[in-house]
């Protein structure tokens, strides 16, 4: 044989393993109705942004945009995550978990739809801001306030349900 008895023997544990850890999860998302919302939420935001993301350079094409320019919006963006990410830490540990979440997925909603409905590189610009202010650190916040009401032997499962 190519493979030894053994061989296949761990990996079929190992499988076992994983099976069984996914059906963990989705039990406890299905008992935790709190829980098993944000985690509808959180794929249903990671879904449209991956739908969005491959058309945002031909978006951005269309309005004009140099890639000076689409630079600066990213580079807007990030700035903003750098000077607001510890707001929301703060607020995550100081205040409400519910909070921040509320929050950084709210100014999300908003940034994406002032980048949907703009028609100019200013627009863009201000999305950017507004993403950037608490639009980008949601999935971080949602991990984290997930991260509180899983037990720490399947809080690696909860990342790998995650991403």
């Amino acid at each position: 044989p190519i493979v030894g008895d053994g061989l296949l023997l761990r990996g079929a544990r190992v499988v076992h393993g994983v099976i069984s850890d996914q059906a963990w999860l989705i039990r406890a998302l299905l008992r935790d109705k709190a829980l098993g919302a944000i985690m509808i939420v959180i794929w249903t935001v990671t879904f449209g942004g991956n739908v969005q993301n491959p058309v945002l350079s031909f978006f951005y094409v269309l309005l004009g945009m140099s890639a000076f320019q689409i630079g600066q919006s990213g580079f807007i963006m990030t700035a903003g995550t750098l000077v607001c990410a510890p707001f929301y830490g703060w607020l995550l540990d100081r205040r409400s978990a519910y909070l921040a979440l509320l929050l950084s997925i709210s100014l999300c909603g908003l940034g994406c739809l002032i980048r949907g409905v703009g028609a100019s590189v200013s627009t863009v610009y201000i999305s950017a801001a507004v993403m950037g202010i608490g639009g980008t650190t949601f999935e971080t916040m949602a991990l984290a306030m997930l991260a509180r009401h899983v037990p720490t032997r399947h809080r690696a499962l909860l990342v790998s349900g995650f991403l």
